[in-house]
């Protein structure tokens, strides 16, 4: 083996080790209670599956921001919940609350949306004792009359899917569903399936018949 070919290695293996130590300082998998069989609707890909709705590992590398404090990091399970459609199904509030901040397109991702909820909670990592929830959701094209501030309902279609193709979406149509205790979503994340309207790990579909109360979710796509 030639000298070049020693260091690059030698490189590759501290880089993965550093890796390795990041993954283990902020892995932020503290409680995972998972989707139930008897959900209304089962996600194609769970909450810190180490999957992806294709079946493959899941593997995505965040490059972090000293700006935000977001170290760099490999994520080898999934933060959120992914639920599956046809590009161009419309997307619904799986919440009430307020829209908290929009970002029409992204070159990897689509669009995205997060919702600040009236759901108050105690996440085990967070610094605040008790902290407000957030509602992330991304890979899709947010309504054009949709503002900052606005509050929305369970219910309100808000989105719609965007088409595959794009990185962060991949092969098939989707939106990424996250729960955080801070709008900086990329600091810490939560089990979404604490919050179900029909109870814990029950993934509820919307029934404007039903509704949900303010410390509750649905989930984002409407139900057959």
């Amino acid at each position: 083996m030639k000298l070049n070919q020693i260091i690059a290695l030698f490189i590759a293996v501290l880089v993965s080790a550093a890796h390795s130590q990041e993954i283990g300082k902020y892995e932020p998998f503290k409680v995972v209670i998972g989707a139930q069989d008897y959900s209304d609707v089962f996600p194609c890909t769970d909450y810190a599956s180490k999957t992806n709705y294709a079946g493959q590992p899941y593997k995505a590398f965040t490059p972090g921001s000293k700006e935000h404090g977001a170290p760099a990091r490999w994520i080898l399970r999934h933060e959120g919940m992914d639920f599956c459609g046809g590009a161009g199904t419309e997307v619904i509030a799986p919440v009430n609350g307020e829209i908290f901040f929009i970002q029409r397109e992204d070159i990897d991702d689509g669009g995205f949306l997060l919702i600040k909820t009236n759901i108050k909670y105690k996440h085990p990592t967070w610094t605040e004792e008790t902290s407000t929830l957030y509602v992330f959701m991304t890979h899709l094209t947010p309504k054009s009359n949709l503002k900052v501030g606005q509050k929305v309902t369970a219910g309100d279609v808000i989105a719609v899917l965007e088409p595959p193709g794009k990185p962060g979406i991949g092969s098939r149509s989707h939106v990424h569903l996250q729960a955080t205790p801070t709008p900086k979503v990329w600091l810490a994340n939560t089990d979404p399936n604490q919050f179900w309207q029909k109870g814990t790990g029950k993934v509820t579909c919307f029934d404007a018949k039903n509704p949900p109360t303010d410390q509750q979710l649905v989930a984002p796509l409407k139900c057959n």
